[in-house]
């Protein structure tokens, strides 16, 4: 037997696993049906550091993608804007 271990042997506790999924899974649609006011900072070749605020319409099941409205950015208000998650450092709930 090698003494390298490439895993933990603990039993997952599938229960608390579905219970947190579901929490998640309901704090992202609450999120969207409120269109709750978030906070963005962005990532990456021009946009490190911006920050936007806009409120969520939508969010991709596969949470690559945002859709919000109202996008407040640095150039501008855009009405509506998907936004790839891939860009964004956080978002904050306001």
């Amino acid at each position: 037997m090698s003494d390298l271990v490439d895993y933990v042997e603990e039993p997952i506790d599938e229960v608390a696993i579905a219970s947190q999924r579901k929490e998640f899974l309901d704090m992202l649609y609450q999120m969207s049906k409120d269109k709750a006011s978030v906070m963005l900072r962005f990532r990456g070749p021009g946009v490190e550091g911006v920050t936007a605020s806009a409120r969520v319409l939508a969010i991709e099941s596969s949470l690559q993608e945002i859709l919000v409205e109202n996008l407040n950015t640095p150039t501008g208000v855009l009405p509506t804007a998907r936004v790839s998650l891939d860009d964004v450092l956080y978002v904050r709930l306001c």
